[in-house]
């Protein structure tokens, strides 16, 4: 499966470390792995959401963006 993700989410990937080359056929496999690293984002940045703004903003917009790729993966 191929994931069709905004400028803003592909530099989130990028700014996280996190390989993401959109003219990929993703694997089952590969979209879950995908997916975990993005749900790891959204965790280290929730611990700091509730005294950090920046970080409750990086922690939703991951959150965000995980939802995405989780509602691309067919059941």
């Amino acid at each position: 499966m191929k994931f069709f993700l905004e400028d803003n989410e592909k530099r989130l990937l990028s700014e996280a470390g996190i390989e993401f080359a959109p003219e990929t056929d993703y694997s089952d496999d590969q979209a879950f792995e995908l997916l975990d690293k993005i749900y790891e984002k959204e965790n280290f940045f929730a611990q700091d959401a509730e005294t950090n703004k920046n970080a409750k903003q990086l922690a939703v917009a991951y959150a965000l963006l995980a939802d995405k790729i989780q509602a691309a993966i067919p059941d």
